[in-house]
């Protein structure tokens, strides 16, 4: 599959890796980053509230936003989800 600064491109369905097993890794990304961060948010003695507002909906609205452009065959990152999670 070709990549632009690690980042898959998807041409065709024909790819080596399939829609499908991409929409997999980025939700495992997705949940392995979010656990992380609400581990690290609880031991430092964030509230709950904060917790979903700053680290929850944000991930899940930017995996929202690739699986769209997946769809859509545009390019996708499949990692990174830690930039997205609010300070």
């Amino acid at each position: 599959m070709k990549k632009e600064n690690g980042i898959p491109i998807l041409e065709n369905t024909s790819d080596t890796i399939k829609k499908e097993e991409l929409f997999q890794i980025i939700a495992v990304n997705a949940l392995k980053t979010m656990t992380e961060t609400l581990v690290r948010m609880e031991n430092s003695g964030t509230k709950e509230k904060d917790m979903i507002r700053k680290c929850v909906w944000p991930i899940l609205y930017e995996a929202e936003r690739r699986y769209e452009a997946i769809e859509k065959d545009l390019e996708v990152e499949t990692g990174n989800f830690i930039f997205y999670v609010k300070s």
